[in-house]
């Protein structure tokens, strides 16, 4: 774990630099021209550390579909590693 510590974070230096923070930095995808990964429920509760988030996360991703019943995904015209998706705080 050590170890990541010397590794450099891409992302935080995008970040830093300003080169996510505007509109037109950012182009939609929808599924058809995006290889979107998929993971299995097992992975899914070891990364949010359990079940209970799994529970709600149908309802919670519901409340942000679009009028089409889609997520406005999109991806960073830098690189397609990066991805970004509005979501609401469910605290406010």
């Amino acid at each position: 774990m050590t170890d990541r510590l010397a590794k450099h974070n891409y992302l935080a230096t995008l970040v830093e630099q300003g080169k996510l923070s505007t509109k037109q930095r950012w182009k939609k995808i929808d599924e058809i021209d995006f290889d979107f990964p998929e993971m299995e429920l097992e992975d899914l509760r070891q990364l949010f550390f359990g079940s209970y988030q799994i529970k709600q996360s149908q309802t919670y991703a519901e409340e942000h579909l679009d009028v089409n019943g889609d997520f406005a995904i999109q991806v960073s015209k830098e690189t397609d590693e990066i991805i970004r998706c509005a979501i609401q705080s469910r605290h406010s």
